[in-house]
């Protein structure tokens, strides 16, 4: 039986206190958004804080996904910017950030070390009973060596090439004593975050791309942190949020406008990005970050860059229009999850993979190997989303060395639609769920 993991992420969104995304109108000149930040900056330097809050300021500028900027302001520049917010001002958008959630895993058993999800979708049904049966035959061999392994047909490159960019909670890095960087990303991982909190974010890593269990094992990984590494305060100085506790909106969007200002420099040498989110953002808790962040995505999009993501772990249906982000949009790969059997990961009437018309594949995500857990393995959409991430960017990796050019996110989509196995809802035999294989079986 399965038991929640325990969620660092629970309750509604909570409004983060004095900090902000501000989103400039892309009509305005070039020349009045630089007047504009350069009065805002001017005004911070006025109010660096008040009692025991310090106010960091501008801390990020965007350019790319769209003009503004976002940071940690006192409440007398928090009034001069809203006052820019005119039909004659600068200022299109104010957004204060807000909290977000990953979509919470599920610890269930994990028998090997292995990575069978990743055996299901590159084998033939026939192959991979047989594979099944050995690695239970041999389980409990006091020789590890003696031990089977679940064997993984991966894409010719296996991925190199390609970068995966994490979209989570940070990466706990492996280092040996004079700090090198050890195990499942020796030489592969980019930028480190300072590590996990939850260790979400590095479970999520290590299935798309690590060296023993992941989809992609020599592609290049980007983790990047979407959580807030300090304490949040009230102006009272009580804390408000306290750090690791959730992740940020604002934090989010940054991270897309650093992966479009990488993939816009990584064009030119036709290196195909995927970025993997295994997280929502509810647009009825906030419309005006949702908007922020699906302008974010859609840049992505129109960049070539191609987006994975979970489809959630409320056990429900989800359709085209859906209130969450990035699950509702028609540009990004949304993934369910899926057991051994092919069946759809259900617990009980409020926890297992949502699915619908909005849920383009489903993919292997029940007690996948998990280095966070060691004894334990990870379950959800959140994770059967980078099994998806690392074998698109097998495939990518694999299309532009054949045809010198990159895989758009619509031939990724068609291709793993192609690839897929169809098979009938139990629930309900009137849905087909496509289900991943990384070639076609």
């Amino acid at each position: 039986m399965a038991t929640a993991t325990p969620s660092l992420y629970s309750g509604p969104p909570r409004r983060i206190p004095n900090t902000f995304t501000i989103k400039l109108k892309s009509a305005v000149s070039e020349a009045k958004r630089n007047e504009h930040v350069a009065a805002v900056k001017q005004k911070c330097a006025q109010y660096p804080r008040q009692g025991s809050t310090d106010f960091a300021g501008i801390t990020d500028q965007l350019s790319v996904i769209f003009y503004g900027y976002r940071g940690v302001f006192h409440p007398e520049v928090e009034k001069f910017i809203r006052s820019c917010k005119t039909d004659a001002g600068v200022v299109e958008k104010m957004d204060q950030a807000v909290t977000m959630h990953p979509h919470v895993s599920y610890d269930y058993t994990q028998v090997d070390s292995t990575n069978w999800g990743l055996a299901k979708v590159s084998q033939t049904e026939k192959d991979f009973e047989s594979n099944k049966k050995a690695v239970d035959a041999t389980k409990k061999e006091n020789d590890v060596m003696k031990r089977k392994k679940y064997e993984y047909n991966c894409c010719e490159g296996k991925g190199s090439g390609a970068c995966i960019y994490v979209l989570d909670d940070g990466y706990t890095t492996e280092v040996d004593g004079s700090g090198k960087v050890i195990g499942e990303f020796e030489g592969r991982i980019t930028k480190p975050s300072s590590g996990s909190y939850s260790g979400h974010g590095t479970d999520v890593a290590n299935i798309a791309a690590g060296k023993t269990m992941g989809a992609a094992p020599e592609a290049t990984l980007f983790p990047f942190s979407c959580m807030y590494p300090y304490d949040i305060k009230n102006d009272d100085g009580t804390i408000a949020i306290k750090k690791g506790t959730g992740f940020s909106s604002d934090a989010a969007i940054v991270n897309l406008e650093f992966i479009a200002i990488r993939a816009k420099q990584l064009e030119p040498q036709k290196i195909p990005v995927v970025v993997n989110c295994s997280w929502k953002f509810t647009k009825v808790d906030d419309a005006d970050n949702a908007d922020l962040l699906d302008a974010g995505f859609a840049a992505l999009y129109q960049m070539g860059v191609i987006v994975v993501c979970s489809a959630g772990n409320e056990a429900q249906k989800i359709d085209w229009g859906l209130l969450n982000t990035p699950q509702g949009r028609h540009d990004v790969i949304t993934v369910g999850a899926v057991d051994m059997k092919d069946d759809l990961w259900f617990e009980k009437m409020d926890s297992g993979s949502n699915w619908g018309a909005a849920v383009t594949v489903y993919a292997p995500g029940v007690g996948l190997p998990s280095k966070t857990f060691a004894s334990t393995g990870a379950t959800g959409t959140s994770f059967a989303t980078p099994l998806v991430a690392g074998i698109v960017a097998c495939m990518a990796a694999s299309y532009k060395k054949k045809n010198n050019r990159l895989m758009t996110p619509d031939e990724a989509k068609a291709q793993l639609i192609e690839w897929a196995k169809v098979v009938d809802r139990k629930q309900d035999p009137k849905i087909k769920m496509r289900i991943v294989r990384n070639k076609k079986l």
